[in-house]
């Protein structure tokens, strides 16, 4: 068996002994290469499976037989709007979309992680014309060690994520302020590595000009994040899409609760103690309200009798 991988990422992976492993350094011309010799292994019958989401650029047909895609990326499947991304990040995603689109009739398995990422496939593969297998296979890796919970509390809430523009950070940080309006006051632990620190920069001023308890712990380690879960009251996951959400996975198996958008990827993976509308910062408060007992974020009703009073008030106090 033999394996290509990015160069670059050969940090951080361990791979068994057995397994050939064939490092591609970066660059155009080496990623062609590597493309070269997987159109030449498909032709000659051996099964390829490609985990980056996207087919071997130099398919026909017969040789895609033997090909099964591990798509993970649920950006590549839907035709939603990229306009939040920066450019460059858009350029690349449109032109995937593209090649994951041209390529779709010459692959002949697709693995995905959901029903709801098979749901949004099914659509897209409806559209080619050999219509590649379609199978669930969630794949959670099982290198983390979770401490038990502890009884004491380093944070209320937790959020893993990186910066993309679906993460939702900033209604996220939104949220809290509306919590702080409301008298409620929670802590909320980041995980936002070196390639965010603009948005961190952003949502940092934010933060401090409100008073805000959120904290950014940094990129973390697998290991570094099940620590910060035993710490953890429970995780919050605003994201607006996803095509599986891992970290939903990993709070299912140790019994963390779960407040979350109300979307189909999360309910795939773990029912949620409360949900609320990603695209509603208040919408998000109110459901962490909910989870603390607390109602902050809703106002008396007036009736016309206090309403008369307050007008009357305000009225003789005018000189």
């Amino acid at each position: 068996m033999t394996a290509v991988f990015d160069e670059r990422a050969k940090a951080n992976l361990s791979v068994p002994e057995e397994i050939h492993v064939e490092w591609v350094p970066p660059g155009l011309l080496n990623r062609l290469r590597a493309e070269c010799r997987l159109a030449a292994a498909l032709r000659s019958g051996v099964r390829v499976l490609c985990f980056h989401g996207l087919p071997p650029l130099f398919l026909n047909e017969a040789s895609g037989s033997k090909l099964t895609l591990f798509l993970q990326n649920r950006l590549l499947v839907e035709s939603g709007s990229l306009r939040d991304y920066p450019i460059l990040t858009r350029l690349r995603l449109e032109v995937e979309r593209w090649l994951l689109r041209r390529q779709l009739d010459s692959v002949g398995e697709v693995i995905v992680q959901g029903p709801s990422m098979k749901r949004a496939l099914a659509v897209l593969v409806g559209a080619v014309a050999h219509r590649p297998r379609i199978q669930i296979q969630p794949l959670v890796p099982n290198d983390m060690s979770v401490p038990a919970l502890t009884s004491g509390r380093a944070f209320d809430f937790v959020y893993p994520a990186d910066g993309e523009p679906h993460k939702n950070h900033a209604r996220l940080v939104e949220a809290w302020e509306l919590l702080k309006e409301g008298g409620c006051r929670p802590s909320l632990a980041l995980t936002l590595g070196s390639k965010d620190q603009e948005l961190w920069a952003r949502l940092k001023m934010r933060i401090e000009n409100a008073g805000l308890g959120i904290v950014n712990l940094g990129a973390l380690s697998r290991q570094q994040l099940a620590e910060v879960y035993g710490e953890t009251g429970a995780l919050v996951y605003p994201s607006t899409t996803e095509s599986f959400g891992l970290p939903l996975a990993e709070a299912r198996a140790i019994g963390l609760p779960v407040i979350a958008s109300e979307l189909d990827y999360v309910r795939d993976v773990c029912d949620p103690v409360q949900t609320f509308d990603p695209t509603s910062s208040l919408s998000i408060a109110r459901a962490i309200n909910r989870y603390l007992r607390r109602g902050g974020c809703l106002r008396d009703f007036e009736t016309p009798e206090g309403f008369w009073k307050a007008l009357s008030v305000d009225v003789e106090g005018v000189s």
